[in-house]
């Protein structure tokens, strides 16, 4: 029976050593409060109140060789965890800095130091913190029943934090745990919650994205975000890969590249489960190191970035796609002038009905046509305009010589029996269209009249636009 045990023991060993094969136990003597971050070689990084821990291979502990004596306020201050303090790093040292503003502190494996001048400000929590040109800045945050819209800087040569000069027309709302990152001297800002005054919801998600121009410290509005976006609000867990921010939760990872204007989600069930969403996410060496806790047990979890090629990532633009006002109009004028050209269509074939039509060389009704000869055409153009030929004037289209009358009589009779034959083939009419009648005007001489409407054959386009 112990034998089984036995068994039944180490291959529960085996799994779990396997199940946690890249998660690595926390420092031992490890105290209950410290913080989570990276030094600037983007090591992972514990810091406590006395000394530091860093993880190579395996962890290494520094006690401080100094402890300034102006950081005895850190005893007096919150809880020392990363929901109460932000660790950030310039270019010399890891800086902690108290949520809501305030106290700053320097930490490196020597030392730690305050260097601030200022108080517990508690007037920017959940802001935007950032470096830029190696100088911390928070924008946004609530404190003291307000949402701020501002951005703060902290001044080394004085200790305090000084507002940003904001030379802009536009600037948007007030709020707290926007996603947000500096690249190209813009600070981007996407979403983030608040109040709204004119409502009684209380912190509602927004749905604004805009830039900060540090160059020309201006504002500048990039529209609404995509409805589509998986998130909208920031967590502790970000960490920047490739130069793109990203946003850790148990079963996903969100990356945004504000460059190109897209998000990539990618989803996986408990692809970071355990994972603690109140410590942020160190990149090393395209491997993510964080905080995961499983069964009440911290670990040091390890995720290769390159295994998110096993998964299928979905894409979405950051800022919406709106249609374009000229894109509307563009569509009513194509649809007007679709509708225009039905109507002519119609028109145009109700005025085609009936009519024999002609050009320079045939002769046409509906689906039938026939060619006509020079002459024959002349008699075509001369009944178009007028119903109706004398026979002296039908004489010089058939010939320009003299003859007697009788002669002329003749050949008149052939020609115009030739044109209503063509006519009766094509119109499918067993009667003469073309009749020899006394002149109205003059009963003492002939005419030929035509008793159908004839008309020169119109090209459609021509016809689309005639008024």
């Amino acid at each position: 029976m112990k034998t089984i045990i036995s068994i039944i023991a180490l291959f529960t060993c085996l799994q779990s050593e396997d199940l946690f094969a890249q998660d690595i136990p926390l420092p031992e003597n490890l105290p209950d409060e410290y913080l989570f971050g990276q030094n600037q070689k983007s090591d992972p990084k514990i810091i406590t109140k006395k000394g530091v821990y860093l993880f190579k291979n395996k962890w290494s502990y520094s006690d401080y060789e100094k402890i300034y004596p102006n950081t005895f306020i850190l005893e007096n201050l919150n809880e020392f965890n990363n929901q109460n303090f932000n660790v950030i790093n310039d270019s010399l040292s890891t800086l902690i800095i108290i949520s809501g503003g305030g106290h700053v502190f320097s930490s490196t494996k020597k030392s730690i130091k305050r260097l601030d001048s200022s108080v517990d400000q508690k007037n920017q929590f959940y802001s935007s913190l950032f470096l830029y040109n190696n100088q911390s800045y928070m924008y946004g945050g609530y404190g003291f029943w307000t949402f701020k819209d501002y951005i703060t800087t902290f001044d080394k040569s004085t200790g305090q934090w000084e507002l940003v000069s904001i030379k802009s027309d536009y600037v948007p709302e007030g709020r707290w745990k926007a996603i947000s990152h500096v690249m190209n001297d813009k600070l981007y800002v996407l979403g983030g919650r608040n109040s709204p005054k004119e409502s009684a919801n209380k912190d509602v998600p927004l749905n604004d994205f805009f830039y900060f121009d540090f160059l020309n410290s201006k504002f500048v509005n990039l529209g609404e975000t995509n409805q589509l976006i998986p998130t909208v609000n920031s967590v502790n867990s970000n960490v920047i890969i490739n130069e793109k921010k990203a946003y850790l939760d148990n079963d996903k990872i969100i990356i945004f590249d504000f460059i190109k204007d897209t998000v990539t989600s990618y989803v996986s069930k408990n692809i970071f489960e355990g994972i603690d969403l109140k410590n942020p996410v160190v990149n090393r060496q395209d491997t993510l190191y964080y905080i995961k806790n499983v069964n009440n047990n911290k670990l040091l979890a390890r995720f290769p970035i390159n295994d998110l090629n096993q998964i299928k990532p979905k894409t979405y633009s950051i800022s919406s796609k709106k249609e374009l006002p000229y894109k509307s109009y563009f569509a009513v004028t194509l649809a007007a002038l679709l509708c225009w050209i039905s109507y002519r269509l119609f028109t145009f074939k109700d005025h085609l009905k009936g009519l024999v039509l002609f050009d320079e060389r045939r002769l046409y009704f509906n689906q039938n046509s026939s060619l006509v000869t020079e002459k024959q055409l002349l008699l075509i153009q001369h009944l178009e305009k007028k119903s109706f030929i004398s026979s002296s004037e039908l004489n010089t289209i058939i010939s320009s010589k003299k003859y007697v009358k009788s002669h002329f009589t003749l050949l008149r009779t052939e020609f115009i029996e030739e044109i209503n034959i063509i006519l009766k083939s094509v119109t499918d009419n067993k009667r003469d269209l073309i009749e020899e009648i006394k002149d109205p005007l003059d009963k003492r001489y002939k005419v030929y009249k035509i008793n159908a409407q004839i008309s020169k054959r119109e090209p459609f386009l021509s016809f689309l636009f005639k008024i």
